[in-house]
């Protein structure tokens, strides 16, 4: 069990860190990104820009300085948190040209638009002369009316900005609650993390707080070559705060997965759906299942996304020149994170671009981003072509999940993407949404490479690597910005253009309503001559029905290329009850997938390592002794990622890409499989260790040469003898098949960790023996050499919390048995007996179970044969050992 006291300790001593680092730069981000945004949207947004950024900090001094440095990462972030409170502090003083464009912006968001149209907003500004005075400027007003001021574009933002925080809901606490609840629960349900995943991250999170690289640890010879980033801010926690790499990974990943969810909320809020985006975020499970996986680094680099739409889902007149740097900053930031989220940044700056082309809205501005962004992409796709992955140019095209916009983007994204399809079908008469599909067509796009899987095409090869689980979270971000925005009351998108018809109803500016001249001039702009007339006898053009309702609201946008864009107030579902069911259901499915994940928390069988796997590891330095050697199983339980940096182990996890210049393990694995002892003292190996998930002690322990020196929860640590000892000799057996179908109660069923067990042992049975309720039992024939002697009896089971097991052993007229609550993997001791006959019988039988059914998340995965699966137990196999 997680001890709860502690992990508050750990969650917020986190918080603080990270808040060392992102706190101060995030809210200045904020500030200059969003001059508009209020405390709520501020409070969202500012996490989610911080530690993306405080990511590219700790990713690119890495690569910098090739190695990681606590020295260095402590004086680069009291730089930018310098640089962060000249921001903040920076008031608008002076005369116009000396004030920024997000300063003008601000100082207009706190003021009133009559005063200000007026020429009396009452603000002191140093250095100002009688005749160049607020008062007096036409810095806020549209002046000589022609418009080359900075006065009409940013009063236009000021008033639809005030509208949105005037239509935001007032229960907005309630959904950012639950997403602060889903994303730290599973701190405290769960002691390890699920998936795999997580244990490389650990690792590579240990080597850097031990030794700054990613060097393979001894004696192996390489390294691995991975994104430094989330690694290097989860070793400035571990070594902060004295937690193990696996707490450190854990608590980062999750904080991540919430800034993520608060700062998609927070961008969504600019045009007024940032609630309802929140909520929509439930419809699926694609996000949310890859973290609980623990494939935190592609989560966490879609924080770039929450600042790629902050910048491109704006007017393009909007776009300044700040926005270009902080866009090609995120590129920078997400690159150093995973290549996922500069991928899918890539693919929303394409879709925006091209709809703004289509659409007619080509701006120095829009070329600009697109200039730097797509300028650090290509640097950024070239460095990991010629330094980093030049070996996966050379392999074959690869899809881990198949077809992964079919059946995974279903499973994972559904109902969201059901909605979806409407939501989108709604909003495609709007730049924004028009912008939005596209990018989710385009995100499909990526995963049709799975139709070329086994070919090699270099540049594909990579990129099928990189996106290798596409299908879990490439459609749920896109998509539920695109469905909160049909959701939303009074969202503010922006119109496409159709023919503009003089006097058309709801479709001219505020500006242009009040000047009849300027609206004719505009349409006659609009109109071809010979259709002047007409268009003067028409009636006016009735709004599309889902725009029934719309009231324009006052944009008076022109950019140089003397496009018009119409900022509306759209109310795309105009049904109360159609809004409550859509909610209804994400509440729904949220509360069912919290109780789901409840119900996990008692499956501590679930775990890639166990409890005395890591007490184990923890224990070596009090046996191993200088350059001798541990082997362990090259397996997710038998990497000790948490080793002491001295101690020397024969293998390592598997993660991004290993240049291996010299290994021990393949020789040390044949050498131990044919009891070459002469060979394993060569390689110095003096020690191994077993995990009660492996398949090594299935060797171990018959094998004279080997004698258990420590044992902790099933797990063990052996020793190599220095001479023969046949009387340590054990044996194992393990249920037949013939005696689980002879059973009523037993059934056969897939080893979810058959597949990972590279210790391929023809004795394993590939399928484990599991009863839900009752009994089973199996009868073996004991080696001779057990008979007649005392001998100490072990039965490894498997199975949820709170069942209540008897394990009964007989042989001749010898009987012992041994009752046992379960908690993951369990090993059962029964107590010292003589067997006196040459068979000996195990009977299995659950005195108490719960009987209940849960949904099992390795049957979601493929590693598991059931989704819906019910409580019971795995046997695996009896040990008997002379005493």
């Amino acid at each position: 069990m997680v001890d709860i006291f502690s992990m508050i300790f750990y969650i917020i001593g986190t918080i603080f860190l990270l808040s060392l680092g992102s706190g101060l730069p995030g809210l200045a981000a904020v500030r200059v990104l969003d001059p508009t945004a209020d405390r709520w949207r501020t409070a969202l947004l500012a996490p989610a820009l911080g530690l993306l950024l405080m990511y590219g900090l700790f990713g690119w001094s890495v690569i910098f300085l090739g190695f990681y440095s606590n020295l260095a990462i402590l004086f680069l972030i009291i730089i930018i948190n310098l640089v962060a409170i000249r921001i903040l502090e920076k008031k608008p003083q002076g005369l116009r040209r000396n004030m920024s464009n997000w300063q003008r912006l601000e100082i207009a968001m706190q003021s009133d638009s009559t005063s200000v149209q007026s020429g009396e907003l009452d603000v002191e500004l140093e250095g100002d002369t009688e005749d160049t005075s607020v008062e007096n400027s036409d810095i806020w007003t549209d002046g000589s009316a022609d418009f080359s001021g900075f006065g009409e574009d940013i009063w236009s933002e000021v008033e639809e900005q005030k509208e949105v925080r005037q239509s935001r809901p007032n229960w907005w606490w309630a959904p950012v609650s639950v997403a602060v609840f889903i994303s730290i629960l599973p701190l405290f349900l769960f002691k390890y993390p699920h998936g795999v995943d997580w244990i490389g991250f650990a690792t590579l999170t240990h080597r850097f707080a031990e030794v700054g690289q990613f060097t393979l640890p001894s004696p192996s010879q390489g390294y691995w070559t991975y994104p430094p980033a989330f690694p290097a801010v989860a070793a400035f926690c571990e070594q902060s705060l004295g937690i193990g790499p696996d707490v450190a990974v854990h608590i980062l990943g999750r904080i991540s997965l919430l800034v993520l969810l608060l700062g998609i909320a927070g961008v969504s809020d600019r045009w007024g759906s940032g609630v309802q985006t929140l909520i929509a975020m439930g419809l699926a499970a694609g996000i949310f299942a890859k973290s609980f996986d623990s494939g935190w680094p592609t989560v966490s680099s879609q924080l770039g996304l929450v600042l790629g739409l902050l910048v491109v889902l704006r007017p393009a007149v909007k776009q300044r020149k700040e926005h270009n740097i902080a866009f090609g900053a995120g590129v920078l930031s997400v690159a150093v994170i995973h290549p996922t989220g500069a991928i899918y940044l890539g693919t929303l700056l394409f879709a925006n671009l091209l709809m703004r082309h289509l659409n007619g809205r080509d701006d120095e501005r829009g070329i600009a981003v697109a200039a730097i962004s797509g300028t650090l992409l290509a640097l950024a796709t070239a460095a990991t072509f010629l330094l980093f992955a030049p070996r996966l140019l050379q392999m074959d095209i690869f899809a881990e999940y198949g077809w992964q916009g079919g059946w995974p983007m279903l499973m994972y994204s559904s109902p969201l993407l059901l909605i979806t399809i409407w939501a989108g079908w709604k909003l495609r008469q709007t730049l924004e949404g028009s912008i939005l599909i596209l990018w989710l067509m385009l995100q499909w796009a990526l995963t049709l490479i799975h139709l070329l899987v086994g070919w090699t095409i270099p540049v594909l090869s990579l990129l099928s690597y990189t996106l290798y689980s596409m299908g879990l979270h490439g459609f749920h971000v896109p998509a539920a910005i695109l469905c909160g925005m049909a959701l939303a009351k009074g969202v503010k998108l922006t119109q496409l253009p159709k023919k503009i018809r003089l006097f058309e109803d709801n479709s001219m500016s505020s500006e242009s309503a009040g000047n009849p001249e300027e609206g004719l001039e505009e349409g006659l702009e609009e109109e071809p001559e010979e259709g002047l007339e007409e268009g003067l006898e028409e009636e006016p053009e009735e709004e599309p029905e889902e725009h029934s309702r719309l009231e324009d609201t006052f944009s008076g946008i022109i950019d140089d290329s003397s496009v018009d864009e119409y900022t509306r107030s759209f109310e795309i579902v105009e049904s109360k009850r159609a809004r409550f069911i859509v909610f209804s259901f994400a509440i729904l499915l949220v509360s069912c997938s919290q109780i789901a994940i409840l119900n996990l928390s008692n499956h501590p069988e679930l775990f890639a390592t166990t409890d005395g796997d890591r007490a184990i590891v923890a224990e070596l330095a009090n046996y191993v002794g200088e350059g001798e050697v541990v082997y362990v199983e090259n397996a997710h339980w038998g990497y000790a990622f948490d080793a002491d940096g001295d101690i020397l182990v024969s293998t390592h996890p598997v993660i991004g890409l290993i240049h291996l210049q010299e290994s021990i393990q393949s020789a040390a694995t044949t050498a131990i499989r044919h009891g070459d002892i002469d060979a394993l003292r060569d390689l110095n190996i003096s020690y191994a260790i077993t995990s009660p998930i492996g398949g090594l002690s299935w060797t171990l322990s018959p094998s004279p040469w080997w004698t258990i020196e420590l044992e902790i929860e099933g797990a063990r640590l052996w020793k190599l003898a220095d001479n023969l000892i046949p009387e340590s000799e054990g044996w194992i057996s393990s249920p037949s098949e013939e005696s689980c179908e002879e059973s009523p109660n037993c059934q056969l069923r897939k080893d979810p960790w058959d597949e990972h067990r590279h210790w391929d042992d023809p004795v394993i049975p590939d399928k484990r023996s599991f009863i839900s309720e009752g009994e089973m039992s199996w009868e073996s024939e004991i080696p001779a050499n057990l008979r007649d002697r005392t001998v100490s009896s072990t039965v490894l089971l498997e199975g949820a919390s709170g069942i209540v097991v008897r394990v009964t052993l007989s042989s001749g007229d010898w009987t012992s048995s041994q009752v046992v609550d379960l908690d993951g993997w369990t090993m059962v001791k029964i107590p010292s007996g003589t067997p006196n006959d040459e068979n000996l019988t195990v009977n299995i039988e659950i005195i108490s179970s719960s009987g209940g059914y849960w949904i099992n998340p390795l049957g979601l995965s493929g590693r598991g044969d059931r989704i819906i699966d019910s409580d019971g137990i795995y046997i695996h196999w009896l040990e008997v050992r002379p005493n």
